[in-house]
């Protein structure tokens, strides 16, 4: 198995990153996506045989069929299409941002039914507005579900990010096809300034204390390099919060070529450095 790794590369695009359309106070600031529930379970089953613990994935294989019943366990999800979250920060008010997951349902009322007979679940009628809370025995926070575009919409606290004209469309967050195990995308400019700057202002104050720290044995080119660096780094990350517009991650799996590669791509501004 070799592992890559692409460096962070200043101008390049997000060519991998999932295909976001809607205006720009519309797009997430935060993307996560996972593959199919199937495509999770093979490929966790193919890296356990890489590492060399095949017998454990052969029992964790076993424990899981037990667990779900070969499936049955889960009746009511589509076990062929992406999962996936996405999230917008509120700038007035993080305590109102909004995370939803996605999950992706091949039977609503199987699904429906699946959470019913859980005992520690509670479903609440379905609303005027089509949508349903769920109350899960020492969650503190209310659930709330609706479906649409064949996926269950998930998010807690308040329902306001399940209205009709906020929701996101599947193909507007998650890849319809993709190879990789998981990916994340971070919009950096739909992180609000304020947030961004008490970030930069953190950040700052750390490596202050970090200069401050007299090192044992350390001589004077020792520690000039060691300060030098340390203002590289923290420049660097206040460039990326200032000037970055995209930030992706993504971990593949290539069994044709036995690989597990990491790949990581940052795209700036327009008009930055």
């Amino acid at each position: 198995m070799r592992t890559r790794f692409l460096p962070l590369a200043g101008l390049l695009l997000l060519a991998a990153a999932p295909t976001l359309v809607r205006a720009a106070d519309e797009k997430p600031a935060l993307v996560i996506a996972f593959k199919s529930l199937d495509g999770l379970i093979s490929d966790a089953k193919y890296i356990s045989e890489l590492a060399g613990k095949e017998e454990e994935a052969k029992q964790a294989e076993a424990m899981l069929k037990n667990l779900l019943g070969d499936r049955k366990g889960l009746e009511g999800v589509d076990p062929k299409k992406p999962i996936g979250l996405y999230a917008r920060i509120n700038a007035d008010d993080p305590k109102n941002s909004e995370v939803v997951l996605l999950v992706p349902v091949a039977d609503e009322d199987a699904l429906l039914n699946l959470l019913k007979k859980q005992d520690k679940i509670k479903v609440e009628d379905k609303a005027d507005d089509g949508s349903y809370q769920v109350n899960v025995e020492n969650v503190p926070i209310p659930l709330f579900l609706r479906f649409a575009n064949n996926y269950a919409y998930v998010t807690g606290v308040t329902k306001a990010a399940l209205a009709k004209d906020r929701l996101l469309a599947p193909d507007e967050v998650l890849p319809a096809k993709t190879t990789s195990l998981a990916s994340v995308v971070l919009h950096l400019e739909q992180i609000p300034e304020k947030y961004r700057d008490l970030a930069i202002t953190g950040m700052e104050q750390q490596l202050a204390k970090e200069k401050e720290k007299e090192q044992p044995n350390e001589t004077p080119p020792a520690k000039a390099f060691r300060l030098a660096l340390i203002d590289e780094r923290g420049g660097m990350v206040k460039s990326v919060l200032e000037d970055g517009a995209g930030l992706s991650m993504s971990v593949d799996v290539d069994r044709d070529a036995g690989e597990l590669s990491t790949t990581l791509r940052f795209s700036g501004k327009s008009d930055s450095k």
